[in-house]
C-alpha cells in the first residue's frame, strides 16, 4: 500500500474508528490517540496487511483493551500507594470516596479538596452547573451514610 492509499484510508475511516474507540474508552482524547497509534502501526506494516479496514478495526479494539488493562493497573497501584502513605483518617476518607461514582468523586475532590466553586467544577467536568450541584448533593448523601455506619 502506498502513501496516497494510506492517506485515503485514513480520511475514509478515521471518524468511525475514533467513534469506536470513544464508545469503548469513554474518552475522545484517548480514542484519538489510540487511533493515531493504530494508523502509525499500519503505516509500518502496510505491505503485509491484506485487509486494512479489518486490521484497523481489530487493532482499535485491541488497543482499547490494552489501555483499559493499563488504566486498571495504574488505579490499583495508586490506591495501594495512598493506603501505604496515608494516615488512618486519610484511609477512611479514601474508603468512603470509593462508594461514589467517578463523577461524584470528582465533584467532591474538586469542590472540597481543591476549593473550586460549583461553576468551576461544572466547567472542568463539561456539564451544566445544575448537574454538578446534583452530583454534589448525591455524593454528600452517600458519604453521610458511609460515615454514620
Amino acid at each position: 500500500m502506498d502513501e496516497a492509499a494510506l492517506d485515503d484510508l485514513f480520511r475514509e475511516h478515521v471518524d468511525a474508528l475514533v467513534r469506536l474507540g470513544f464508545l469503548l474508552t469513554g474518552s475522545e482524547t484517548v480514542a484519538e490517540d489510540l487511533v493515531q497509534d493504530v494508523f502509525a502501526r499500519l503505516a509500518r506494516r502496510a505491505h503485509s496487511v491484506e485487509h486494512p479496514e479489518a486490521y484497523l478495526r481489530r487493532s482499535v479494539v485491541n488497543a482499547t483493551r490494552s489501555w483499559q488493562r493499563r488504566r486498571r493497573l495504574e488505579l490499583r497501584h495508586a490506591r495501594l500507594e495512598i493506603e501505604r502513605n496515608a494516615s488512618l483518617d486519610a484511609r477512611e476518607l479514601a474508603d468512603a470516596l470509593r462508594v461514589l461514582t467517578a463523577r461524584e468523586r470528582a465533584v467532591v475532590v474538586l469542590h472540597y479538596y481543591e476549593g473550586r466553586s460549583i461553576g468551576e467544577v461544572a466547567e472542568v467536568l463539561g456539564c451544566p452547573r445544575g448537574t454538578a450541584a446534583s452530583l454534589q448533593s448525591r455524593a454528600l448523601t452517600k458519604l453521610r451514610r458511609v460515615i454514620e455506619r
